[in-house]
């Protein structure tokens, strides 16, 4: 007897009904799983055209590649390089190179400089050298009576003075330590002294006496500080120099290098009456900007303390010297040049030359020749044909139709495939619109085209025309400008920039760009009295502050020079003298040339003249006014005559300014602010017509403003005239300027992204400028728009084939769920089922059992 019995999850299947209603279960639960097993093969025909459409796309993607590296002319500015003699120089090419032969001749090569100890015991034992201080490239190497050779070693290592020390032992008193510049060329030379203790002497690396280390036209300058403002005693790294006496011109002048700054040197040296100028100056040495003293107008000088040798500015002679510090010394087609290292960039454009060999009697000599160099040309063009044809033969292969089986490939009339198959061909051998020249089309510089839809490359035919005519080639391929003025240049594109065809795109300037320029409020009449810092930034210097420190006692020329010359400023603005009066001018045009620059002293005839950015009361308010007080203000903003104004007893100094700022009088010639308590008053009109004087009726106090009776002189300062970027049109379409560069508007119907650069001064017509896109960047355009993330029909299809995925998963999701209701509900009849009948079952056994207990009767 069978049915179905469940328990605790073990199946009894037809223990009551002999039937076996489990595998009757399974059966319909199979097949009603019939439409998800469809479902299912239809997600894995959607998974797989996936995974083709991604081939598809990166087969798109590797075109397009390709065809971005045709797509700007300088692909077809290619050179090679060679020296007739590889052991005399080599030669590198690199961006800006042109044909043509150089001559070089070299007669010396740059070195490092290169001292060492004189011998010693060994490499481990205690020197008994005397406590001291040994100063290397202006740094302070601590010496001990004990220190070896070794730990002398690590000691200037850790220093990072630009030396590399070195111990070579060469057995028992033969044991040397050797010190290394770490940078070639004559400015390299080791600086080394002794500040006290005197171990560089005693172990040979100096000796006799010293001399000027570095002289300069009148005089001689210091070794380079990583800081003017630092005690020297912290930049040299060690404390407890004390104070020392140096000797210029016969006067005794003492230092305190364990307080005083470079400048402070400089100004105590100024102010000694010796008849020497001292002048702290930037500098770059081994591509690190330092600080110099220079002292011009020394006639005599001596060093009893060991200070000028500190600084540098004296050297002893050098005990052991196994190589003298010197530059490269050459001439290229007859003209003598040097160079401190041995690799010589920026002489000839766009080259490299590595000197190998020199002789100062015989100059070693050989032939520099640049020349075109095609073979990197053909290469991208050959790059270009192969993954051309790589996408017609995927899409080939996958658009095939057998007509035995009657299976279609999966991209046979794809319209994604059709679409991009039609646009490449059409784009590929089209004339190129407006461009000069013989070639206009690919099929007149070898490129063909089989009856397959695959292109082909005659290299023969490639060479001869690059040989003809290169810029005419480089614009069948790349995106080109060319225009009709020397004041204006094409610069670059965008793929949404359109062809200008043969008329091009005429500009129209309606304001020239303009550099931003800073002129000093007062002429400089004489030498600066005091100390002074000028301190530029703004946009031109990145949003950061440059300083730059003036000593007391230099000249309006000379701070021309200065910020000529500093390594920080030079390349962003250059000074002169309008007037006498000192004019900075940034370098670059427009709001990417905006500058600031302030000074930390007034303005007058023995400053800068820039002056400083604002004054403020010398007292603190710490409390209400007191009492009402009367502001007078009189000056040369004031032509009018005095200007007074009363403040309510009981304002804050908030309350203060904004009472003062909210007068109309007032609020067109000062800004007046809090600076940290005291009251700051800020001219707003420039140059000397700006200048004021501020007193108070009340003597300064914490409740009062701060002015007091005495005043305070406000301005001038500098008249700033901010540059503007150019402005106009192109093709009279809306452009944006940015100092010299004009940009159609990213919304512009055809010039969008074109941008040009005006360099001249005059509003009105520009010229015209007359772009072409060649092969290279129309499919590069192109190929773009198909593989956009945003946009692009790969995401397009992407976006269906996902969705139809998951409208799938969603299906199967939904049917499982059903199925396994009817599962469930399935069981729980059958399940009842077999009680049923089970119970009759039983039944049945009881009434068979009965009837089998009745008596039984006899007929007889």
């Amino acid at each position: 007897m069978s049915g179905t019995l469940s328990t605790s999850g073990i199946s009894f299947s037809g223990l009551g009904s002999g039937i076996d209603t489990e595998s009757i279960i399974s059966r319909l639960v199979e097949i009603e799983q019939a439409p998800i097993k469809r479902l299912q093969a239809r997600q894995a025909q959607l998974t797989s055209r996936m995974s083709l459409m991604n081939q598809f796309r990166g087969k798109v993607v590797s075109l397009s590649t390709a065809a971005s590296g045709l797509r700007s002319s300088t692909a077809f500015e290619n050179y090679s390089a060679s020296s007739s003699d590889s052991a005399v120089a080599d030669v590198r090419v690199g961006p800006g190179a042109t044909p043509g032969t150089f001559n070089l001749a070299v007669s010396r090569l740059a070195q490092a400089h290169k001292i060492a100890t004189a011998a010693q015991t060994d490499a481990s034992s205690a020197l008994g050298l005397a406590d001291g201080l040994m100063v290397v490239n202006g740094r302070g190497i601590r010496v001990e009576a004990s220190d070896s050779l070794t730990s002398l070693a690590g000691k200037i290592n850790q220093a990072d003075a630009g030396v590399v020390a070195t111990v070579i032992n060469g057995g028992t008193g033969n044991a040397y330590l050797t010190l290394t510049a770490t940078s070639t060329g004559a400015q390299s030379r080791i600086q080394i002294s002794d500040f006290s203790g005197g171990a560089a002497q005693a172990l040979g690396l100096i000796s006799g006496a010293a001399g000027v280390r570095e002289p300069i036209t009148g005089g001689m300058t210091s070794a380079g500080f990583s800081s003017s403002t630092e005690a020297v005693a912290t930049n040299l790294g060690f404390s407890g120099g004390g104070t020392r006496q140096i000797v210029l011109n016969g006067t005794s002048i003492s230092l305190d290098l364990d307080t005083m700054s470079l400048q402070d040197v400089a100004t105590a040296i100024n102010s000694a009456g010796a008849g020497v100028t001292a002048t702290v100056r930037t500098a770059t040495v081994a591509g690190r900007t330092v600080y110099k003293l220079d002292l011009t107008g020394v006639t005599s000088h001596s060093d009893p303390d060991g200070a000028l040798e500190a600084l540098g500015f004296l050297q002893k002679g050098f005990g052991n010297q196994i190589l003298a510090a010197q530059d490269a010394s050459f001439a290229i087609d007859g003209i003598a040049m040097t160079s401190s290292t041995n690799e010589v960039s920026g002489v000839v454009s766009g080259l490299t030359i590595t000197l190998k060999q020199a002789d100062e009697v015989n100059p070693k000599t050989t032939s520099i020749q640049v020349r075109s160099d095609n073979s990197a040309t053909k290469g991208k063009v050959k790059d270009f044909v192969q993954a051309y044809n790589d996408l017609i033969d995927f899409i080939r292969s996958n658009s095939q139709f057998d007509k035995e089986t009657f299976e279609a490939g999966p991209l046979l009339g794809d319209p994604t495939a059709l679409q991009i198959e039609s646009q490449l061909s059409e784009a590929l051998f089209q004339n190129v619109a407006g461009l000069l020249g013989p070639y206009t089309n690919l099929t007149q510089v070898g490129v063909k085209v089989d009856s397959d839809g695959k292109i082909s490359l005659d290299e023969s035919a490639l060479d001869a025309a690059l040989a003809a005519n290169p810029s005419n080639v480089a614009g069948l391929f790349a995106a080109i400008g060319r225009t009709s003025s020397s004041q204006l240049a094409y610069v670059s594109s965008t793929s949404s920039t359109k062809a200008s065809g043969s008329s091009g795109y005429a500009v129209n300037i309606t304001q020239p760009a303009t550099k931003s320029t800073a002129t000093a409020a007062t002429a400089m009449t004489g030498p600066s009295t005091a100390q002074e810092t000028l301190s530029f930034g703004g946009t031109l210097f990145g949003g950061g502050t440059v300083n730059l420190l003036l000593e007391a006692g230099i000249t309006l020329s000379s701070i021309v020079d200065r910020i000529n010359t500093d390594a920080r400023l030079r390349d962003l603005v250059q000074a002169s003298v309008d007037g006498g009066r000192l004019k900075i001018e940034s370098k670059r045009y427009g709001t990417p040339g905006a500058f600031t620059v302030t000074s930390d002293q007034a303005a007058s005839a023995t400053s800068s003249g820039i002056g400083t950015p604002g004054v403020s009361a010398s007292t603190q308010q710490t409390s209400p006014l007191g009492a009402e007080e009367t502001l007078t203000f009189d000056g040369a903003a004031f032509g009018s005559g005095p200007y007074s104004l009363v403040l309510d007893a009981g304002l804050s100094l908030d309350q203060v300014v904004a009472t003062l700022n909210a007068d109309a009088t007032l609020s067109a010639i000062l800004t007046a602010s809090n600076d940290g308590g005291r009251l700051k008053f800020t001219p707003k009109i420039q140059g000397a017509s700006g200048a004021f004087v501020v007193s108070s009726d009340l003597d300064a106090g914490p409740s009062t403003t701060g002015i007091g009776t005495g005043g305070l002189t406000v301005g001038p300062i500098a008249e700033v005239t901010a540059g503007v970027d150019v402005a106009g049109t192109i093709n009279g379409e809306a452009a944006v300027g940015s100092g010299q560069f004009l940009t159609g508007d990213s919304a512009a119907p055809n010039v969008a992204g074109l941008q040009v650069m005006y360099t001249g001064d005059a509003a009105g017509s520009a010229g015209t400028v007359y772009f072409t896109k060649g092969v290279g960047a129309l499919l590069n355009d192109l190929l773009s728009t198909f593989t956009d993330a945003a946009s692009g029909v790969f995401k397009a299809t992407d976006d269906s084939l996902q969705a139809q995925s998951d409208a799938i998963d969603q299906q199967i999701a939904d049917l499982q769920s059903q199925i396994s209701l009817h599962e469930q509900n399935l069981r729980q009849r059958f399940a009842k089922m077999e009680s049923a009948i089970a119970a009759l079952t039983a039944q049945q056994a009881r009434l068979a059992s009965m009837i089998q207990g009745l008596p039984k009767f006899s007929s007889g």
